[in-house]
């Protein structure tokens, strides 16, 4: 990175070594949930279409049936850039000891903190949202009880209304859905579930509905006759907890490896300096672009809690 000017120049590895290690120490919550790769275009379209049907019967001597591919919607993800910026006079460089406190750290710090936490917001907000701002390739909301199928075959849904907390019952139903799909020329979708996701405040009832072989629960004593039950959910899935999603977030998910919510990163978070003569203030500002959004709907559920 080329710098002009002396007293940008002078703080620029303090800043970059600050920056770094706050990055460095991030529990990176985004990625979690996300497949990420890298774009180098303004943009990237996905393309719709639907394969073949299920293989008919042909007689002897009988020509081959052939099937033209259908062809659907374009699903564009547009790269958005972010960037803040902080300002350090000459006056307080001086005076700062470099601390471990010391303003100018916390400045640098604070730089990337604002950084991250844009990315985890606009990662958590494609679920929260998922069911108002966010559409699929099928041009329908992400969670929705209505995706539609190229053939014109029966809607489908990866979405419960008439939300629930995650128990045994509740989880199993989740889970059930992903054997209930099919795809858009009505093949059979084979995927398996692997993920829970909720917020701080489902996590204790996710945790008692997959932490235990037993379905018996000793605070109810309407249980005690079945204390022998089996948890049918036990060790089914793996919880995640994500802090982003909000500390009274009711909303739940359950997700298979083979989801295709996308987060592109066209320039990751790059740090630029100079300084402002006449003010005797240098200026380091830190810049991003990416996009992030769902293509398809189906490798993920969703369940509006309660």
């Amino acid at each position: 990175m080329a710098l002009s000017g002396s007293f940008a120049n002078s703080l620029a590895p303090y800043f970059r070594d600050v920056v770094g290690t706050t990055f460095e120490r991030w529990p990176s919550f985004y990625s979690q949930h996300y497949h990420v790769e890298t774009s180098d275009s303004a943009y990237e379209d996905y393309m719709h279409a639907a394969g073949l049907p299920i293989a008919v019967s042909r007689p002897e001597g009988t020509p081959t049936p052939f099937y033209d591919p259908i062809e659907g919607s374009t699903k564009r993800l547009t790269h958005e850039e972010f960037g803040i910026g902080v300002q350090i006079s000459r006056e307080l460089m001086m005076n700062d000891k470099r601390g471990a406190k010391g303003p100018i750290r916390t400045a640098a710090s604070s730089l990337s903190r604002s950084m991250i936490e844009r990315v985890e917001v606009d990662g958590a907000d494609v679920y929260l949202n998922g069911h108002t701002s966010y559409t699929t390739i099928d041009n329908v909301a992400l969670f929705s009880a209505s995706h539609t199928r190229l053939d014109g075959g029966a809607n489908q849904s990866n979405f419960q209304g008439t939300g629930a907390a995650p128990s045994e019952t509740t989880i199993d139903a989740a889970m059930q859905q992903f054997e209930s799909w099919y795809d858009e020329r009505g093949l059979r979708v084979v995927d398996r579930p692997r993920d829970i996701i909720v917020s701080p405040y489902n996590a204790m009832a996710a945790r008692k509905a997959l932490g235990s072989s037993y379905a018996f629960d000793p605070g109810n004593t309407a249980n005690w006759a079945s204390y022998n039950a089996i948890n049918t959910v036990y060790g089914a899935l793996n919880l995640l907890v994500w802090p982003y999603l909000g500390a009274s977030e009711t909303r739940w998910y359950v997700r298979s490896p083979n989801h295709t919510i996308m987060w592109l990163w066209r320039e990751r978070p790059v740090m630029d300096a100079y300084d402002d003569k006449n003010t005797r203030v240098a200026k380091f500002a830190m810049f991003m672009q990416y996009s992030k959004g769902p293509i398809y709907w189906q490798g993920i559920y969703q369940n509006d809690g309660a």
